[in-house]
């Protein structure tokens, strides 16, 4: 989680004011607590609380595809500790480019095996 969080700061150009807690949940568990999606979205394998200032993720371990959620969902934790810097509309999509920046700069097996979890979904 430390090289992930480690990214978003970096994309971000922000540090990290505090830390982010971090909770594992089974599937089952995470989708009792917040709900099927109609899709499988980052929102189905990880979800931050800015209330509660905490992740929850699906895993460990973490497919790819949670991974690149987790960077979108760090994205939107980083920016909360920055109040009045971005709008939910902004933090949105600073999230969407973190977790395209991030998937760029997989490997080529990594990319193919990202798609591949993409194109299977729950």
């Amino acid at each position: 989680m430390a090289s992930v969080a480690s990214f978003v700061q970096q994309q971000r150009g922000l540090l990290w004011k505090h830390p982010v807690r971090v909770v594992f949940l089974s599937r089952p568990a995470f989708l009792a607590r917040f709900g099927p999606g109609a899709a499988r979205t980052g929102a189905d394998t990880a979800r931050y609380r800015p209330a509660e200032r905490t992740l929850y993720v699906v895993g460990p371990p973490l497919d790819l595809y949670t991974e690149v959620a987790v960077v979108g969902q760090l994205t939107v934790a980083l920016q909360a500790q920055y109040p009045g810097s971005a709008g939910p509309e902004l933090t949105d999509a600073q999230a969407v480019e973190a977790e395209q920046a991030y998937a760029a700069g997989l490997t080529a097996r990594q990319a193919e095996a990202l798609r591949a979890e993409q194109a299977r979904g729950f």
